[in-house]
């Protein structure tokens, strides 16, 4: 039995219509903390809520981000994601909140 819903689930996804045609593209908006690891991100974010200037000095790895870097997100938790920045020809993997990003607007094609 639990071979059968296997099998379901499977084509269920193969179906057209079931999955999302187009993938959100997104990029990110200015002064975000983002950082190239979780942990980092995480005490970066507890030094600013602490206001702690030396633990802030202390953390190696984490910039505030640009307008309109394209992203790419890899990995959504409730309270951080994971993106994939890409500009210039270079890729470099980083950690964030969520309000970092925001979707494209794309104009419907004719």
């Amino acid at each position: 039995m639990r071979e059968l819903i296997v099998a379901a689930c499977l084509l269920a996804g193969l179906v057209p219509g079931t999955t999302c045609a187009q993938e959100t593209t997104y990029v990110t908006v200015r002064d975000r903390l983002m950082c190239r690891t979780q942990l980092a991100l995480h005490d970066a974010l507890r030094a600013i809520d602490n206001k702690d200037k030396y633990v802030m000095s202390t953390i190696d790895g984490c910039h505030y981000s640009i307008d309109g870097v394209p992203a790419i997100v890899l990995q959504d938790n409730i309270s951080r994601i994971k993106i994939r920045l890409s500009a210039d020809g270079q890729r470099a993997d980083m950690w964030t909140v969520p309000e970092a990003i925001k979707p494209v607007r794309r104009e419907p094609a004719d």
